[in-house]
């Protein structure tokens, strides 16, 4: 598991995240109070165009190319940024809400940048998706 800070402007990140949904939930994208980009095409593209989401982009694929040849002792400098795919959009609560358990698949890794949150906010959990590890959580 990683985890550390991201060098970025978060607030910038943060007001740019709000003005994305609130084009779209305008527009009657969606109605609901929490709201996703992960069904909007132009809202992804949207966001994938912005320079802060270059930055992250960049930051994400060095750390993940950083860590696989540190890991693994397997030369990296044969790939370009432009080799790694990051998938991203964006999520937005303004009520108590949840995910139920999932999983990525054909993913090589996943992740979760919070850009705001509050004390009342619930930490992100991992579980072992291998049936046999329950008997070793507590």
């Amino acid at each position: 598991m990683l985890r550390g800070n991201l060098p970025l402007n978060h607030d910038i990140i943060a007001q740019s995240c709000r003005d994305i949904i609130h084009e779209y939930v305008s527009r009657g994208e969606d109605v609901q109070s929490n709201y996703t980009t992960y069904f909007c095409k132009d809202a992804q593209e949207h966001t994938h165009s912005l320079e802060w989401f270059k930055d992250l982009s960049d930051i994400i694929k060095d750390t993940y190319a950083n860590w696989y040849q540190t890991s693994m002792n397997e030369d990296m400098t044969i790939f370009s940024r432009n080799d790694i795919h990051f998938f991203a959009w964006i999520n937005r609560y303004t009520e108590p809400h949840m995910h139920d358990v999932h999983n990525h698949p054909r993913c090589l890794m996943s992740g979760t940048y919070y850009v705001k949150v509050d004390d009342s906010t619930t930490p992100i959990k991992f579980t072992n998706p291998n049936p046999a590890a329950a008997m070793f959580t507590r």
